[in-house]
């Protein structure tokens, strides 16, 4: 206990030895803070009675529809509709993006600020003209893969294949894509 007393008392030593020699530093590091909080007190109070600064309520304002989640259906739907090319609609024309502002067409049913589809990638630069189908050219699907972690799995990685193929009767079958199961 006695050293550490020493130790303070050392170093509270020095500090007031420095604190002489360099006076006008100590005294604003001594006034700086009060001055600073004595500043933004005044700030406040000459707000106080403003418009803008008076608290205001503002009502709640709850959506009259909910928002619906996509479901795997629609996914599904998104991609084996059939996609072809339409003239570019008025909301890719308002130069809010410049990778879309020089294409004359756009892919039927497909926002590219909006697209939501995980499965789905479609590429505009691919519509050259009015009408085309893009459905093999122009769009690249991400295929949903099912694969078992063990070989205990293979069971319960089948069940859910054939759920999803019970489910979603419109869906390829993976021999049509060219893949081996």
């Amino acid at each position: 206990m006695g050293t550490y007393r020493r130790h303070v008392g050392a170093l509270l030593w020095r500090n007031l030895l420095y604190r002489r020699r360099g006076w006008l530093g100590a005294i604003v590091q001594l006034l700086l803070p009060p001055a600073m909080i004595a500043i933004l007190v005044a700030i406040k109070f000459a707000l106080k009675d403003s418009r803008t600064f008076k608290p205001q309520t503002i009502e709640a304002i709850y959506p009259q529809e909910s928002i619906k989640p996509f479901s795997f259906q629609d996914y599904v739907t998104g991609v084996i509709s059939p996609r072809k090319c339409v003239k570019k609609p008025s909301y890719l024309s308002n130069g809010r993006r410049r990778d879309f502002l020089f294409q004359k067409y756009s892919i039927e049913g497909i926002n590219p600020y909006e697209w939501a589809n995980p499965f789905l990638k479609c590429d505009l630069k691919n519509c050259t003209e009015l009408g085309q189908n893009v459905k093999d050219t122009g769009c690249s699907i991400n295929v949903l893969a099912l694969a078992p972690a063990k070989d205990s799995d293979k069971q319960r990685v089948q069940d859910f294949e054939d759920y999803i193929h019970e489910m979603y009767p419109q869906i390829p079958d993976y021999e049509e894509f060219g893949m081996d199961h």
